[in-house]
């Protein structure tokens, strides 16, 4: 038997969203022709094709929750953009991304902030803060002024989010919608040989 291509679930996803995106952007020739984008693993041409299709295979069959969950973790937020249109920044924001980011927000609004007036934007933001990079996050400080509310608020609000996506350690422990959709992925991945290791959230 051959060995798993990928160490943990993670590299698996985040290979299936890349090499999805790169290859489609590309006419179909070049995508089944080019070498040039092998991961240094034997994935090159349509062999990276296939083997994204399985690890996105095994993603669909999870509840659209935990799909969201895993999208929002591994997607890019941005995408390259080389239509050559004259209004083309050269960057477009990932549908898959921005829609896994909407779904997460309408399910927080039923659990972590049930109760609370926010508006679909915020929630949206909210959500956002979580899986992007420090560097990209909109600050506390902006939301709270933009949305015309206290800082406090809005810093309350975010702490609900991150504890219902990350979970809360100690004697009051509650398990994570993150490490829920990681555990379950990995179950996903392991049966189909894909991975070696479960992924440590």
């Amino acid at each position: 038997m051959m060995s798993p291509l990928f160490l943990s679930s993670h590299d698996a996803l985040v290979f299936a969203m890349n090499r999805t995106h790169h290859a489609y952007d590309r006419p179909l020739i070049n995508r089944l022709a080019s070498p040039s984008n092998s991961s240094g693993k034997g994935l090159a041409g349509t062999d990276g094709i296939a083997q994204a299709a399985m690890i996105r295979l095994a993603l669909s069959e999870l509840n659209p929750l935990y799909q969201a969950m895993l999208t929002a973790s591994t997607a890019q937020p941005i995408l390259h953009c080389g239509c050559g249109a004259i209004c083309c920044c050269g960057a477009k924001p990932n549908d898959e991304w921005v829609q896994a980011i909407s779904y997460l927000a309408e399910h927080v609004r039923e659990t972590a902030l049930a109760g609370c007036h926010i508006s679909n934007p915020l929630l949206r933001e909210y959500v956002a803060r979580y899986f992007l990079p420090k560097a990209q996050r909109s600050s506390l400080e902006d939301l709270a002024l933009t949305y015309s509310l206290s800082r406090n608020s809005v810093g309350t609000h975010t702490a609900k989010v991150a504890r219902y996506f990350s979970g809360t350690p100690g004697s009051q422990s509650q398990v994570g919608l993150k490490t829920l959709a990681w555990e379950a992925i990995d179950h996903q991945l392991q049966a189909r040989g894909i991975i070696r290791f479960v992924h440590v959230a």
